[in-house]
């Protein structure tokens, strides 16, 4: 399973052991996505008068009813792309029906032949985006 920059959670983020008003760290660290996407959905819907299109990567509980998941900045590797199988369908299974990896991956440089396929893939998430890291390479279809 892909890792936590800089190897361990505590690297990109504050003890996850650390106490909170209502609990730790380790059980509220999420929970900020959550209150940004009903925020965002709700201020959508009123400006727009219908249902609005957000994705975020940091998800909790209920998620799924205000915005939909993509599966964060993945390398673009193979074992990545295996690895987003299981991550799409468990994110179904916890009630977010629009959630994607980003195809062809996000971090370095892919290949035509890992690009083809994880774009024939990609047909098959819900959600689907080829989106990279602009240090990288394009990898839009007609550059290959």
């Amino acid at each position: 399973v892909p890792g936590v920059a800089g190897g361990s959670l505590s690297s990109a983020t504050i003890c996850a052991s650390s106490k909170q008003h209502l609990s730790s760290h380790y059980n509220l660290h999420n929970l900020y996505g959550l209150t940004e996407a009903i925020v965002t959905h709700n201020a959508l819907v009123d400006v727009l008068g219908k249902r609005p299109f957000v994705i975020s990567r940091s998800t909790f509980s209920s998620h799924g009813h205000y915005a939909g998941h993509w599966t964060g900045d993945i390398l673009s590797t193979w074992e990545h792309l295996y690895y987003s199988v299981p991550a799409v369908l468990l994110f179904n299974m916890y009630g977010v029906p629009l959630v994607g990896a980003d195809v062809c991956g996000f971090i370095g440089d892919t290949e035509e032949e890992l690009c083809i396929r994880w774009t024939q893939l990609g047909a098959f998430y819900p959600f689907m985006r080829n989106h990279n890291d602009k240090r990288s390479q394009p990898q839009e279809p007609y550059v290959f």
